[in-house]
């Protein structure tokens, strides 16, 4: 829990708009950083990675349903 305060500025939560799903502080930077390092090291965060819509197969009926396993 000191870790969650840590990014919270103290509070266990804030309710407030737009500051629920962040974090605040040297250790929200530092996650911050870090994540970025990893996709940029990943290629992740590049901008031509379009998707390919030709490897996308049609079922053969609308109602077939694939098995999982």
């Amino acid at each position: 829990m000191s870790r969650v305060r840590a990014l919270r500025g103290g509070e266990d939560y804030d309710a407030s708009f737009g500051a629920r799903m962040t974090g605040s502080g040297e250790y929200a930077e530092l996650i911050s950083k870090r994540f970025q390092l990893a996709c940029k090291r990943l290629g992740l965060n590049q901008r031509g990675n379009a998707l390919d819509c030709t490897k996308f197969n049609v079922p053969a009926q609308a109602g077939d349903q694939l098995t999982l396993f």
